[in-house]
């Protein structure tokens, strides 16, 4: 249980701290991706209207055309526009090239820079990304002016912030981690100790009971001897007997909750085992009129302890039997699966309890609170069923299945 607790504390201490890294390294991403974003639109739009500044009258353009002859220009635009690799692309009505200019940019050819500008040139926004390129077109008297800027470094800056990022996020992750295994012991520390004193009480009482219980059987039994069985005596010996299973119960739980029980494993021919404890309930069954539908395979062994093998059957068994409907039906199963063997109890009720049905492994906890007092039920025997497999490092799973039926699972 406390292991539990420390591991579901960890669970929840990184849960938070992993949404709150995935949100400031997120917002971060987004602030810097939006910035260079606003950046490159902002020259590339620079660079659009420089261009046609120079070139309002397309009458008077000139091959020899050079964007050093904007350094009158404010010195940010200057800047902006020196330290930028671009290359234009003007074209006519036709689509046919008639200007192409690449001498702020060495990495590509006019050839290419031509090529570039036939693709995009029927691109339906003014603004579009094609390849490590950004580009801006502008249409005046059919004549297109087209700009491409080079964003390679800004992609390349953007994904190392990115990385940088992501690699400092798994390092405070990792540490967060080792901060929450730290100090777990010392956030639960109040509950393990209410825990620790809740079981020591329970196994105190359950020991305690055991002498009074076992009292009050010795002198009902010595009574009868005497006055021979009546009603009242019937009720206090199935009372005792109720509260001695119940005692047993607590004390099992105990054990298997302070790893305190011995598990002592063997092979045992699972089969045989499950055939005997149905034979043993066929009465009970029968006097419910409920109808069993069993599919065993034969021959079929595993490696547990027989003592509590027994048990997680009986028990499992007992809980269908109780909780089926009168004309009701049960159904069985135990097949082999890649070295286990699987264990299925299906059994159709009147309704089926409203809350989930791993619930139903709840200590003390039962699908009709108003119900089965006379029949010995506290509410603890799926918690010794899940205890039990648990102790075998198996499996047990509960479902609701549609005509009000609920399915135990158990894998060992």
């Amino acid at each position: 249980m406390i292991r539990k607790l420390k591991k579901e504390f960890i669970f929840t201490a990184m849960i938070g701290v992993s949404i709150v890294l995935i949100a400031l390294l997120g917002t971060l991403n987004a602030i810097n991706i939006h910035t260079i974003y606003g950046e490159i639109k902002e020259t590339l739009l620079l660079l659009s209207e420089s261009v046609d500044k120079k070139f309002s009258d397309f009458e008077d353009i000139e091959e020899d055309f050079s964007f050093t002859d904007f350094l009158e220009d404010p010195k940010n635009r200057q800047d902006m526009i020196l330290s930028s690799n671009f290359f234009v692309v003007r074209m006519d009505a036709d689509g046919k090239p008639i200007y192409v200019d690449t001498k702020q940019i060495t990495s590509l050819t006019e050839n290419e820079a031509t090529h570039l500008a036939v693709k995009v040139q029927a691109h339906k926004t003014p603004l579009g990304t094609y390849g490590r390129y950004r580009f801006h077109i502008t249409n005046i008297g059919g004549i297109k002016t087209i700009v491409f800027l080079d964003i390679s470094e800004e992609i390349v800056s953007f994904l190392r912030v990115l990385l940088l990022s992501l690699g400092l996020g798994i390092v405070c992750w990792g540490l967060m981690l080792i901060l929450a295994i730290k100090l777990s012991n010392k956030a639960i520390s109040p509950v393990a100790a209410s825990i620790e004193t809740q079981k020591q009480f329970i196994t105190n009482a359950s020991h305690e009971l055991k002498t009074p219980v076992s009292v009050i059987l010795s002198n009902v039994e010595a009574l009868e001897l005497y006055t021979s069985q009546t009603k009242w005596s019937n009720n206090i010996k199935n009372q005792s007997l109720h509260l001695a299973k119940m005692v047993q119960d607590l004390l099992t739980l105990s054990k298997m909750d302070e790893k305190a029980l011995t598990v002592n494993t063997e092979d045992i021919p699972v089969s045989n085992l499950l055939q005997t404890e149905l034979n043993a309930y066929q009465t009970r069954i029968n006097s419910k009129n409920i109808t069993l539908y069993c599919d065993l395979d034969d021959n079929i062994w595993g490696v547990a302890d027989r003592d509590q093998l027994e048990k997680l059957f009986a028990i499992l068994i007992d809980n269908a039997i109780t909780y089926a409907n009168k004309n009701g039906t049960i159904w069985v199963r135990l097949n082999e699966r890649k070295q286990h063997f699987v264990f299925e109890i299906e059994n159709t009720c009147d309704v089926l309890p409203d809350v989930p049905p791993e619930k139903l492994f709840e200590r003390f906890y039962r699908a009709d609170k108003t119900r089965h007092y006379g029949e010995g039920k506290c509410g603890i025997g799926l918690s010794i069923a899940k205890a039990i497999v648990d102790s075998h490092n198996g499996k047990i799973d509960s479902n609701y299945l549609p005509e009000n039926r609920i399915c135990f699972t158990v894998y060992l």
